[in-house]
This record gives structure tokens, sequence and C-alpha cells, in this order.
């Protein structure tokens, strides 16, 4: 049994600008999203009142207890990340940076957690296991938790004294990955601001909710704002408007820019959000996977994030971010292959001159085929997102480059759901929200939650346990190049924005905005 002991929190904050979900911690069970308004138009970064110095706002939805596991609302996310934390936070490479944990053992099925000495919440109250324990079970049991996905494979949790113990149905190396969830004192979850052990703490008063410095932080003093204002905005206009009035000072917004005056800035920052397109292994020709090996080398992965994803995006070969080197380099073989040619050694060939290569299907139980058909796969696409109708046209126009006559189906979101669920379709373009443990199996295994096109390879699936009990992440990654059970295309990222000229040392982590904070610096 491997034992670990925790370095310096301090020591991860200090890294470059990253990550910030824009649901912190919720996993996507569909490959697409329905078609939704920005959360922000333009307008918000139009400059707006100029605010007294010192003034900090964040937006709150008050229709909800503001309680770490169970609250759903968008809005309250940035309020949990500065009130409370978790065990660990993910740094800059989603790898887990100790808080509230100071040693942790295990790698299997059996784990156990030492809590840091001495953390109390805002209360007074200590915290204990207990507290830890309460919370992730209730994730554990509430399909409507966001975090409840992190929990799939854990058989048991308890605590006893300073540490708790996770027991799990099959092994996963990278469990602490999943650990950032955030903490509250047990029995407080249903007060208007459950009790948290963060850098702020929730005051009321003269009947009025603001955030105030935690004095007794363990993670030290934060000077840069002394008072929060909370700034009730139920819905995404409200969170536009008081952006745009400069109520709000900091939030997760997509679809802003900074060329209005130079009023807001801007930090994009890396996601588990992975693209790709997802393939139907009962078409005949994509059942190859030589064939899907061609068809990731053809695809120009940096020009589609630089045109259609509008670099808000970045490349991926492999379902992993950031890419490691085996990923950078298929990248960069991508010029000397010839995926042309290992179609055409796979048996495709022009066979009538219309230049779509055709190829004979494979033999069935019941018949052997001895006719040839064209290769023209379609593209399923969500009709709702005009950015993803246009990153797959242009995926179809470089495969027609190479002679495979791709075309695209661009349907409403609902009809586009049915046609996944019922297998009508050559490949998809989806975007699904990965944990951050980079967790394939609801993509390709068998039964999992997304494999609407069939796949199941047990060598595949035994690559996938090796790796996932603690083996060769680069044998991982050999077993999917070779096996291609979908095609990654990239990670999204996210966006960050603040008024212009707050803050100083300003470095959001992957779920955690308020990383650092105590060497923030007001302007």
């Amino acid at each position: 049994m491997k034992k670990h002991r925790t370095g310096r929190r301090a020591a991860a904050l200090g890294l470059s600008l990253v990550l910030a979900l824009p649901c912190a911690g919720c996993e996507a069970f569909l490959p697409e999203e329905p078609p939704a308004q920005d959360t922000a138009a333009d307008t918000a970064a139009a400059p707006g009142a100029k605010k007294e110095p010192g003034y900090f706002g964040l937006a709150w939805d008050s229709s909800e207890p503001v309680s770490p596991v169970t609250s759903r609302t968008q809005v309250n996310h940035l309020l949990i990340e500065a009130l409370y934390e978790g065990l660990f936070e993910l740094g800059p490479d989603f790898e887990p940076v100790p808080v509230l944990c100071e040693s942790f053992e295990g790698g299997g099925l059996s784990w156990t957690f030492t809590l840091k000495e001495g953390v109390t919440f805002w209360s007074g109250e200590p915290l204990t296991a207990s507290d830890v324990a309460a919370c992730w079970k209730v994730a554990m049991q509430s399909e409507s938790s966001p975090y409840h996905a992190r929990f799939a494979d854990v058989a048991d949790i308890s605590a006893d004294g300073n540490r708790v113990s996770v027991t799990l149905k099959t092994p996963n190396a990278q469990l602490p990955r999943l650990l950032d969830v955030p903490v509250c004192r047990a029995g407080t979850a249903n007060d208007t601001f459950a009790d948290g052990t963060g850098p702020f703490r929730a005051v009321e008063e003269n009947g009025r909710w603001q955030l105030r410095s935690n004095e007794n932080w363990h993670g030290g003093k934060v000077t840069a704002f002394d008072t929060v204002t909370l700034v009730n905005a139920a819905h995404s206009e409200a969170l536009s408007a008081g952006f745009g009035t400069g109520d709000i000072s900091v939030s997760r917004m997509q679809g802003v820019t900074a060329r209005r005056g130079g009023a807001v800035n801007i930090c994009q920052t890396r996601t588990t959000s992975l693209h790709y397109l997802g393939l139907n292994h009962e078409h005949g020709a994509l059942s190859q996977p030589v064939v899907r090996q061609a068809l990731g080398l053809l695809i120009q992965r940096d020009a589609l994030c630089a045109s259609q994803l509008q670099n808000c995006a970045d490349p991926a070969a492999l379902p992993v971010n950031p890419q490691p080197a085996p990923a950078q380099d298929a990248q960069d073989a991508q010029d000397v292959a010839d995926p042309a040619g290992m179609l055409r050694a796979a048996g495709f060939e022009d066979t009538n001159g219309d230049g779509v290569l055709d190829y004979i299907p494979p033999p069935t139980p019941w018949y052997t085929p001895y006719w040839h058909e064209a290769f023209a796969p379609s593209i399923l696409v969500n009709s709702g997102n005009a950015y993803k109708v246009a990153a797959a046209q242009q995926i179809a126009a470089t495969l027609q480059a190479a002679g495979i006559g791709a075309t695209v189906n661009a349907v409403p979101y609902e009809e586009y759901v049915k046609a996944l669920e019922r297998g009508n379709f050559d490949m998809y373009y989806g975007e699904t929200l990965l944990t951050a443990d980079f967790d394939l199996r609801p993509l390709v295994s068998e039964g999992g939650a997304l494999n609407y096109g069939g796949y199941a390879d047990e060598a595949f699936e035994a690559a996938m346990a090796a790796y996932r009990a603690g083996g060769d992440a680069a044998a991982y990654y050999a077993a999917f190049s070779e096996a291609v059970p979908v095609l990654p295309l990239a990670f999204g990222r996210a966006q960050v924005v603040t008024r212009a000229g707050l803050l100083v040392n300003f470095a959001p982590l992957p779920h955690q905005l308020f990383a650092g904070v105590e060497d923030w610096e007001a302007r």
C-alpha cells in the first residue's frame, strides 16, 4: 500500500492562470446539451458605474440554500468556492493538491485520508472526519447532487477519529482527483448558508447577507477584500446586467469580449469538457480499427480549434487534458502519416471514378457481400449549436478532400438525442464533461451511459482497467490509439471574467476560482 505525505498547499497556488469550469463538479450524461443563450452578452462588457475602491460583489441565487454538495444553482457555485473547501483542489494539470487533507494512503480498492489538524468551521466547531464522510455520503446517495458521478465506484465510506476511509468497487489510482468535493459541517446543509471552512464566511446583518473574510481560516489571511457584497441574480439576464453595472465583480461567463473600453479582463482556462466524434461500430467501415485510425489522422484538430472553435479549445488526439507526450508525437506524425494509404491497404479504392472511396462490406454469418459500397459516413450534429455545426462541416470537408464522402446531418436537439438512442447515425459530434480522472468508461464500456455506438472490446477494457488500477499510462494511450473507440477532437476552455483593473495575483484553478486568495491584492 502506498502512503502519501501531502506538500504545502501554497506550492501549487503560484502557478499560471488556469481553469474554471462553467459548472464546477458537474458531470454531463449526454454528449450534447440543449441550445441555450449565452450566460452573458457583449453588453455585459460595457463600462458600468465605477465602484468605490475595495468593492467586491458576487452573484447569489437566494432561491435555494447554499449547500456545497446539494446546491444545483449554477450561479451559486462561485459562492461555494469562496465558502467551502474539499480535501483536495485540482492544480493546473488536474493534479490533486491537498487542502483539508494532511496525508493519505491507498491506491487500489482501499483508501484512507487523514485530515489536517486545527481546521475549524466559521462557527468555531472543529472539522471532523464525520463531517467529511457525511457530505460524501450525501453526494453518493443523491442522484441530484452535482458530485454524484464522482462516487459511482464507491462501495463504502466510514469515519474514525480524524481519518476518512473509502472502499471502492473497482480500483482507481486517480481517486484523489475526484475528492475536491466541498465540505460543510454535518447538520447545517439546510441552513441559508451551510457552515464551511473556506476563506470567507456568510454573515447576516439587518436582514441582509454578505460575506466577510474568515479570520480563523487555516489557509492564511485574506486582505484584498474584507467584505463581499451579494447581488441577487437568479438567472443569466440578471447576472449579465449585474456584471454590466459593476455590481458583480467576477464570474464565469461565455460570450463576453473585452473589446468595449477594456472594461473586463478575461482568463481562458482548461476544462475536462471533451469534444469528440462518436462512431457507430456496427457501421461496416467504421467497425474496422484501421479505418478509425485513418480518420483520426485526417482530422485537422489545430485548424478546427483555431477556426470553428474560435480559439476556445485545445486540440486533443487522446482523451486526457493536457495532452501527454504520445499525443503530441501523434500530432507531429500526422504530417508524414499516410491515412489514404492506410485505407487503400485496407481495400478502399475509388472503383467508379467518382472521387469517393469504395469498400466491400465485411461478411456476416448470413452472407458474403461481393459488391462495392461508397464510404460516405454522415456526421450527426445538434442544429441548435451553430459553431458545432460549422465544426462538423469543416471535418466533413477535410474528409471529402481525402476521398471520403462525408456529409453533415444537422437536426434539432430532440431529434439528435433520439437518433443517438436508436443508434441511427454513422458518426456524431458530441461534447461531454468528463470527471477529473478522465474516466472514459461511460463512452466506451459495454453498457456505458454514452456508448451509443455499441463499442465493445475486451482487450481495450483490460487496458483501461489496468491503467485505472495504477498501470502504465503510456500503455493505455497506446491501446487507445490502436483501438480508437471514439475520435477525440479537443478539450474546451472555460472563461473567467473580472472587472478590469480589479485584482493582482488572480490565479484560478480548475474548480476553484479563489485559489491563492490570500495573495490577492485589490487595485
